[in-house]
């Protein structure tokens, strides 16, 4: 399901934490997602909050990524930079 949502999760350089990236956007939304609902209803009751809380914030990403995709001009290119840091 995050494959097909196009999410791959990336460390955080700065606080270590498991941050979830778009790759792929979806119109349908993922709290809707029919393997999504599986997963809760198959979870263990201790892992379901997370679950929720990270489709939450899947959803979210998307939204805004729709959003700012409804009012920017086409474009033939897109490049993205990532700015990372040495380990010191």
């Amino acid at each position: 399901m995050l494959c097909r949502y196009g999410i791959v999760y990336v460390t955080d350089p700065q606080t270590g934490k498991f941050l979830p990236t778009c790759c792929r956007m979806r119109d349908k939304s993922i709290l809707a997602d029919a393997d999504y609902l599986n997963v809760l209803n198959y979870a263990p009751d201790d892992t379901t909050s997370l679950y929720e809380t990270e489709a939450r914030r899947i959803n979210d990403i998307h939204r805004k990524i729709r959003e700012v995709a409804r009012i920017e001009l086409p474009y033939d290119v897109f490049i993205c930079y990532k700015k990372t840091t040495a380990a010191s």
